[in-house]
């Protein structure tokens, strides 16, 4: 989702927090964000308790209610039939929601149609200066599927709907590519995510995995060698620097625009560095030992 950098200093944003507070800022990202989950930004039906519950607002739902569809300075705009859209959302998410519509229809438009050898007519309407590239018919058009579908194509391959959230999250939070791939941790497009998906659920279940080591014949687990202690403390020590990125882990800090981990989040954080401590502790012991 696009925010310009000077969106904090907008007048709008500045009289929303003046009059309802750094919660109804925060909340309107969450609306913004929900309209790009969902990929609906027009025909809302909205009222001022469902606005205050999407927003998270806890404050008076009436004045918020005011405030956003204020005709002075607008954030919702109403339409004749009842419904509502978000003010300029089409104006600033144009990319996005361009990609929206080119995977609606299929990602991929007839190839030219060549009538002679030296002059083809190319169709494709791209070029070097858009902002984004059209597809032509060497690229297929991707589009990311939404969190529901995602954690529903996750059920239906045995995967957990947390592990399916954290995933999409996680996608959702790097680049997209020109024609609307997700992109890794190296920058390089996920041409298939469904397989993506099913990869990175294993290895998040092992990472969480209560096993220490290999069992041998006995029966006993066979000591874990320095080397695999240490993947492991790299392990957790990234999953927390994932849990700490991640928004939808975090809350307002009442009266101010900072934002802390929520209360299961956090106790994760607990319980890896705890976990971090101990195998630290144990790489400590095998170099005395040693």
């Amino acid at each position: 989702m696009k925010i310009e950098p000077s969106f904090c200093d907008h007048w709008k944003t500045k009289r929303l927090h003046r009059i309802c507070g750094a919660e109804a800022v925060l909340g309107l990202l969450r609306l913004w964000g929900q309209a790009k989950i969902r990929r609906e930004y027009t025909g809302l039906v909205l009222n001022p308790t469902k606005l205050a519950a999407i927003m998270e607002y806890p404050g008076d739902e009436s004045l918020l209610w005011a405030t956003m569809t204020d005709p002075a300075a607008p954030w919702l705009d109403g339409a004749q039939d009842g419904t509502w859209s978000l003010h300029g959302y089409a104006e600033h998410q144009a990319q996005i929601i361009r990609l929206w519509e080119i995977g609606r229809k299929g990602g991929r438009p007839a190839k030219a149609v060549v009538h002679s050898s030296t002059n083809p007519i190319n169709t494709s309407s791209s070029s070097s200066s858009s902002p984004i590239c059209e597809p032509n018919g060497n690229h297929m058009v991707f589009q990311t599927p939404t969190l529901e579908e995602f954690i529903e194509t996750g059920r239906k391959a045995g995967i957990e709907r947390e592990i399916a959230e954290e995933i999409w999250h996680d996608n959702e939070s790097r680049p997209i590519t020109p024609y609307g791939q997700w992109t890794d941790y190296r920058g390089n497009p996920i041409v298939k995510w469904q397989a993506n998906m099913m990869a990175r659920a294993s290895q998040i279940r092992a990472r969480r995995g209560n096993g220490v080591g290999r069992p041998n014949g006995n029966g006993k687990g066979a000591p874990e060698s320095v080397w695999a202690t240490q993947q492991r403390i790299d392990a957790a020590t990234k999953e927390i620097e994932r849990i700490q990125a991640n928004p939808s882990n975090k809350e307002q800090v009442e009266d101010s625009f900072d934002r802390r981990l929520k209360a299961q989040p956090m106790a994760k954080v607990r319980a890896l560095k705890a976990s971090i401590s101990e195998m630290r502790q144990r790489i400590a012991g095998v170099g005395v030992a040693a």
